[in-house]
């Protein structure tokens, strides 16, 4: 394996999770609609409100599992390239630069980063608070 190599794997793995991205933000606006639905709906009864916070729940879930994902593979280019360079295999400054600010290796995990935990919350908020927070 050669550092071509490894970048293409790495854009084909990132290409996978855009387009795991783009059904999770389609699933977020479907969310957003149930919750929305169930909070102008006079006939929604707890069941209801259950399923669709069900729902909600389980999206965040995958775009917390995406995040990981695409993390997960950043991480594991940059072990390949970490190899690489200790076999005496001459990598591009680039791959250089990409291992030095990634974490080569690192197991995967579902935590997000600030900013992928506020857009989570935030979306989470929004919805559950359609569904569960009382009319004025």
């Amino acid at each position: 394996m050669n550092e071509l190599d490894i970048w293409a794997t790495f854009g084909a793995n990132q290409s996978a999770a855009g387009s795991h991205f783009i059904a999770i933000a389609f699933l977020v606006w479907v969310g957003l609609r149930v919750s929305n639905n169930i909070r102008n709906s006079d006939e929604a009864n707890i069941v209801m409100k259950l399923a669709g916070t069900g729902f909600c729940l389980s999206v965040a879930y995958f775009c917390a599992f995406n995040t990981g994902w695409y993390e997960w593979n950043a991480n594991g280019a940059a072990a390949a390239f970490s190899y690489l360079a200790s076999t005496d295999i001459a990598i591009s400054p680039g791959a250089q630069t990409f291992v030095a600010n990634m974490n080569p290796g690192a197991d995967f995990n579902l935590t997000p980063d600030l900013m992928q935990g506020i857009f989570l919350v935030s979306i989470l908020v929004m919805q559950m608070g359609q569904i569960w927070m009382p009319k004025k």
